[in-house]
């Protein structure tokens, strides 16, 4: 097997965990990969991946270029969402996947067995837009409420709404109070905690990012009801892991767990 090349692009990347987390995993699965972050302003993905991104068999992609992604893609599975998180090498063109949304169900499903019949996603950007999809796949959701600052941009999210069942809600962000079973914050770093919350929130929290400037929004939930955005960041890259290595991982039937714990153990 020759050495393959890997990357996540992003802007800003420099804070990025990927490369610590799928450097563990390919250690793990004995597969002689590189990977590393490579800072990719918007509007430039597609000069990147076609001059110095050559050599590259695959990308992991973050904000802001996950729509960009979605429309360099050939052939995607996207998850009904319209972004792209991967970007795998065919040839001359790339296959695109999203597993953002796996990341989001898998953490919560690992974090509670509890039923989120109310679910609230603040933001309507990129990330939002996995969430809604995820929200439809966790368990006991009836309704979900997106929050954000653009009620036009939150109010179109309905269109990615599939299961008839399921009641969908837009508000402007400041509407937001904290009385849901699941929030799922994909708001940049830091604009959540300008929300006013009167009252301590029983529900969860789930993190899209990992950022500590959003830790005054996050004491408003119980320590115990809060779901690190590093564990939706672990189980996605699960998902790329095994899309980046194709045909090179020769076992089938592979712990997903086990191999999280792993790259946990990396942070």
């Amino acid at each position: 097997m020759n050495k393959k090349f890997f990357a996540v692009l992003g802007d800003p990347i420099e804070h990025s965990l990927s490369p610590k987390i799928h450097a563990a995993a390919y250690k793990q699965l004995g597969l002689d990969y590189s990977y590393q972050a490579v800072r990719v302003s918007a509007g430039a993905l597609k000069e990147f991946i076609h001059a110095e991104g050559s050599l590259f068999s695959g990308f992991s992609v973050t904000m802001p270029l996950k729509f960009e992604a979605a429309d360099l893609s050939k052939e995607s599975d996207l998850q009904g969402t319209g972004v792209c998180n991967t970007l795998i090498r065919d040839g001359v063109s790339f296959s695109g996947y999203n597993t953002d949304v796996f990341g989001i169900q898998q953490a919560v499903r690992f974090a509670t067995q509890e039923e989120m019949g109310n679910v609230a996603i603040l933001g309507s950007g990129a990330t939002a837009r996995s969430a809604l999809i995820a929200a439809q796949g966790i368990s006991g959701t009836e309704t979900v409420t997106v929050y954000a600052r653009d009620l036009d941009k939150a109010a179109a999210l309905k269109d990615l709404l599939t299961k008839e069942q399921i009641a969908f809600e837009s508000r402007i962000l400041e509407d937001y109070s904290g009385n849901q079973d699941l929030t799922i914050n994909t708001l940049p770093a830091g604009i959540a905690n300008s929300l006013v919350i009167e009252n301590p929130v029983s529900g969860w929290l789930l993190s899209a990012g990992y950022s500590e400037l959003d830790e005054a929004f996050i004491t408003n939930f119980e320590p115990g009801h809060v779901i690190s955005g590093t564990e939706m960041l672990l189980w996605q890259a699960v998902r790329q892991v095994l899309l980046f290595a194709g045909s090179d991982l020769a076992c089938s039937a592979l712990d997903e767990a086990s191999l999280v714990e792993i790259m946990r153990q990396a942070l």
